[in-house]
């Protein structure tokens, strides 16, 4: 069933230009569709639904006749977003909790008619039979480390789920946690993190107690570290205390944890290693993100274990705290966004919002493994 919106024509004013106005769906179950129109002069339309249980949530916005842009949000937080230039069609594809969630579709150039088409379906467990044919993705938590809780002194192991982007903020204790983590690294029940570009302090995963450990490394600015599937370490650095005056010359290391040391395995100009560091199986070789200095946006390179070094293409971010590489899917972290890399080019676009639940505050992601 095609539903019209409010009958209104372009340029006229409805109430559900704002978010207290917007029409209310009700339960949203399976799919339904509306046709609506924004422009110059009604520059937006809002709906609400209420989901009873977890669901898979899909959407898309076709028929457009000029740039319009759409966004998922929970109360004011915007939780996932689309927006495509010119008269591409927008789509959000995500995973909900049981509440209240609004669509705002937003008028972006010119004047334009739409059609939105909203679907859900039940995830597993969540009181109601699934579609069998489209089941439910599995929650897929990734560690992490983030802020604390209103912008406080210290770091939290956390966990993050790629599906949802929905951020758990895990039992952490130990001296360790009043340092900032730059970025961690796990191998076994055993991790490692970086603080102030120093490695040494570590944490145990079944226990969540993280330690400072006595660091002897004093000359080099470590910024991404990570374990391959054997258990060597390897880190990278921006080398700006052993090369003053050549920030824009990085290295790429090999940590010898028991000794204190860090070995060069490579310098790599054009590299500057602010960035997060993480290992591909598949291939091998590590994903890092650097931090050009000319323009500050981030740019993807990929690093062999002998050093050998290829810049893969800007990011298109001005912050990039942290990186997830899993399923084929290189994923990073910037402010309270989730974004996806490709691997090809480099570019990074926005995936889905990060939440915490029941907390306005997102603390930030600093580093994943």
């Amino acid at each position: 069933m095609l539903n019209n919106s409010f009958g209104k024509t372009i340029g006229s004013r409805a109430a559900d230009d704002r978010q207290s106005g917007a029409r209310n769906i009700g339960t949203l179950s399976g799919s339904k569709k509306f046709r609506g129109a924004v422009g110059v002069g009604d520059k937006a339309d809002f709906y609400s639904f209420t989901l009873s249980g977890r669901s898979s949530f899909n959407l898309s916005l076709n028929k457009l006749k000029n740039n319009v842009d759409v966004f998922l949000q929970q109360g004011k937080q915007v939780i996932a977003r689309s927006t495509k230039g010119g008269k591409k069609p927008e789509a959000i594809s995500t995973t909900l909790e049981a509440g209240t969630y609004y669509v705002r579709v937003n008028q972006k150039s010119g004047n334009s008619k739409y059609k939105l088409t909203l679907n859900t379906i039940p995830a597993s467990g969540s009181g109601t039979n699934p579609d069998p044919n489209k089941p439910s993705l599995p929650a897929r938590n990734r560690l992490v480390s983030s802020g604390r809780r209103g912008g406080e002194r210290g770091s939290n192991l956390s966990s993050i789920d790629l599906n949802t982007g929905v951020l758990t903020l895990l039992p952490t204790s130990g001296s360790g946690t009043s340092l900032p983590w730059d970025d961690i690294a796990v191998f076994g029940n055993e991790g490692y993190f970086l603080s102030l570009g120093s490695v040494g302090s570590k944490f145990d995963l079944t226990t969540g107690v993280a330690s400072i450990a006595p660091n002897n490394i004093t000359d080099i600015d470590l910024y991404g570290l990570e374990f391959t599937p054997s258990g060597e370490l390897y880190a990278t650095s921006a080398l700006r205390s052993l090369r003053p005056g050549a920030d824009y010359v990085g290295g790429f290391y090999k940590v010898d944890i028991a000794n204190q040391k860090v070995n060069l395995v490579a310098e790599i100009p054009g590299f500057n290693g602010v960035g997060d560091l993480v290992f591909n199986p598949a291939s091998g070789r590590f994903f890092s993100a650097s931090r050009n200095p000319q323009d500050g946006f981030y740019q993807l390179y990929s690093i062999g274990l002998a050093g050998d070094a290829t810049l893969i293409g800007n990011i298109g971010y001005d912050l990039l705290g942290a990186m997830l590489f899993d399923n084929g899917t290189l994923y990073g972290f910037t402010r309270n966004e989730q974004i996806v890399i490709n691997t090809t080019t480099g570019a990074g676009t926005l995936d889905k919002m990060v939440t915490l639940p029941n907390e306005s505050f997102v603390p930030y992601i600093t580093g994943g493994s």
